[in-house]
């Protein structure tokens, strides 16, 4: 039985970890989130959300990437890892300090973008947007699991889907407003991107090569991260990749496919254990 007080989520028989204590060493979310590959499902996440012209709206009016590009994508995925693996309490209190931000996160299209009017208004606490936001989050992670670690079954999806309502509630999402099971949650994030609402504009591109894409690194980075934008690319539905300009052919699709294959089967369970899965004690 879960409840909702004030944004925070309150369940029965809490374990003490995560989002209102809804996790623990049992949950699909942990399993998930302890292999560090998911940091790709980061960018793509990213590149996912930005398509949505009004959250798009809010990042380019309330966020400073283009002066530092690393600076929102780590808050994010600190918050997002203090609210699976951290304590009831440092749950609830990133979960404050998001909710507080995205007050703040509020205004009316200047321009038009994609489909929406000027001065058509956009607000961070829109459930509309929340849950174009929390979809992604979700369904990337699943898909980035699935193509680097090991399939999941439909048990686990649901299983994974259910606990993550937990976060979005945390974040002022409420799980009514989610679909019901992971396969409603596949289908509206199908249905958002063929529609006419997800719209990669000039403006998403741009912010997509300041910090996915072509984000200022030190010369070793630089030079492995075009492998990195293949893989993202790669992990992207079709009409996203075609409107952020990711040129992709069935040469690609499968070279893709052989690098998941290798990584997934050679590379990635060579890795020491410490440097491949993430402990909450990190």
């Amino acid at each position: 039985m879960t409840t909702t007080v004030a944004g925070r989520t309150r369940i029965e028989g809490l374990r003490g970890r995560g989002a209102g204590g809804s996790f623990g060493d049992g949950s699909v979310a942990w399993t998930v989130h302890r292999e560090r590959v998911l940091l790709l499902s980061g960018g793509r996440s990213l590149l996912m959300q930005a398509a949505h012209p009004l959250a798009l709206a809010g990042f380019l009016g309330h966020s400073a990437y283009d002066e530092e590009p690393w600076g929102r994508l780590w808050r994010t995925a600190h918050s997002m890892m203090m609210a699976i693996f951290g304590t009831r309490e440092q749950a609830e209190a990133v979960g404050e300090r998001v909710r507080a931000m995205h007050t703040r996160v509020n205004g009316e299209l200047t321009e038009p973008l994609g489909s929406f009017p000027a001065g058509t208004r956009y607000s961070a606490e829109d459930p509309e947007l929340l849950l174009w936001i929390h979809a992604n989050f979700v369904h990337g992670a699943i898909v980035v699991y699935e193509a680097l670690v090991r399939r999941m079954s439909d048990r686990d999806k649901d299983a994974y889907h259910e606990e993550m309502k937990a976060v979005a509630e945390l974040f002022s999402l409420p799980a009514a407003a989610i679909p019901a099971t992971w396969a409603d949650l596949d289908d509206y994030v199908e249905d958002m991107v063929a529609s006419d609402v997800v719209t990669v504009t000039q403006q998403a591109r741009e912010v997509a090569r300041g910090t996915v894409l072509g984000p200022p690194l030190p010369l070793g980075l630089r030079q492995g991260w075009p492998l990195v934008n293949f893989l993202i690319a790669g992990l992207l539905p079709e009409p996203i990749r075609r409107g952020y300009g990711l040129g992709w052919t069935p040469a690609h699709t499968a070279l893709f496919t052989a690098t998941m294959a290798a990584g997934k089967r050679l590379a990635i369970p060579l890795v020491p254990t410490p440097l491949k899965r993430y402990s909450p004690r990190d």
